[in-house]
């Protein structure tokens, strides 16, 4: 991947700090300027503007050391607050794997995110993926997609089978919104990836027909997976455009993220 590419994979990331810092605790939201004024120096380096990588992780390491350090265990923020550092923690544990030229401050950076987020973990534990969840999660899949050569359509749906969120990027096929949508429906309706399916409703399998119900949404195919909490189903993830190996593999991936991104200290 070229310094360039990788700049372009930076971008889900840089927008999500600029975003979390208006939105986090005064005193996070300063630590959150500051991680974001950081990105910038880091992406105007490949443009020949001095950015000393080793010094910067080690700032990192400090910052995390010293916020692990005050015994703090959480701070009012706002469902919104709250929301913005999930999308932060999302778009880095994604940057890790699209710009491995600088996964060592990556991975510093993340590690602070990761602190400042279990400061402003929630009381009360989240029944349903959010609609802010929901769009990170879609971002980060097309962000891995474009890094891929693909252009797909995701989609998630809460866990009552309703559409959060749906992203289409430029040139995906107009018809794989209606798939994306249906898989997401399918995941969360069935509880099942939707690969999961495809043996289950051939010919003699138990669930055969099982794609002429539910008004023709249910899919047959890769591309569909739950999203789940404690093992509970909370929302359905849909992604379509690629070959059926290709939306399977964006469909684990993004299983995998919104494990992670959905996982909230009670």
């Amino acid at each position: 991947m070229t310094e360039i590419n990788e700049n372009t994979a930076l971008q889900p990331l840089a927008a999500a700090l600029e975003q979390a810092k208006w939105k986090l605790p005064p005193a996070l939201g300063e630590l959150t300027a500051f991680l974001s004024r950081m990105m910038t120096d880091l992406r105007r380096a490949a443009h020949g503007v001095p950015f000393d990588e080793n010094e910067k992780t080690a700032v990192l390491r400090r910052c995390a050391e010293r916020l692990n350090a005050t015994g703090e265990n959480r701070l009012d923020a706002s469902p919104e607050g709250r929301a913005a550092l999930d999308s932060a923690v999302a778009a880095a544990e994604l940057a890790c794997t699209t710009a491995p030229l600088h996964a060592e401050w990556l991975t510093a950076l993340l590690e602070v995110l990761r602190i400042m987020q279990r400061i402003c973990a929630a009381e009360v534990p989240v029944h349903s993926v959010t609609s802010a969840q929901a769009e990170a999660i879609c971002d980060a899949v097309l962000a891995r997609a474009r890094a891929m050569g693909l252009r797909l359509v995701a989609a998630v749906c809460d866990d009552g089978g309703n559409l959060l969120a749906m992203r289409r990027d430029d040139q995906a096929f107009i018809a794989s919104i209606d798939i994306a949508v249906n898989k997401a429906y399918t995941a969360v309706a069935l509880k099942m990836p939707t690969k999961a399916l495809a043996q289950l409703a051939a010919p003699g399998g138990p669930l055969y027909g099982i794609q002429h119900t539910n008004q023709g949404r249910i899919v047959i195919f890769g591309g569909g997976v739950p999203i789940e909490r404690g093992g509970a189903v909370i929302g359905g993830f849909g992604v379509s455009g690629g070959t059926a190996e290709q939306d399977t593999e964006m469909g684990d991936f993004a299983a995998a993220l919104a494990a992670r991104l959905c996982a909230r200290e009670n």
